[in-house]
């Protein structure tokens, strides 16, 4: 799939927060995400599915609680116990 823009400032920022801050063994919560870039839920949402569907980055989300979600890289050859679509909030 050819990519029909370039990626913005806040797209790029958040991809390498998470690129440089997330373990697969400790991943980011979203909340540490929003409390950094100043960013609302909807704002990083957007962001994050920006980021999975123009760009293919594969950025996995996983429910950590009713009120927060974690984000990190999905491994190659990995179960695929933490979803690749966006949580629903």
């Amino acid at each position: 799939m050819a990519i029909s823009r370039d990626m913005t400032a806040a797209e790029a920022s958040v991809l390498n927060y998470i690129k440089n801050k997330a373990t697969h063994e400790l991943p980011i919560e979203a909340s540490s995400i929003r409390d950094v870039f100043h960013y609302d839920k909807r704002t990083l949402e957007n962001i994050i599915e920006s980021l999975r569907v123009n760009f293919g980055h594969p950025i996995v989300a996983k429910n950590k609680n009713q009120t927060d979600i974690t984000y990190r890289k999905h491994k190659k050859n990995e179960k695929k116990d933490w979803p690749l679509i966006s949580a629903k909030f």
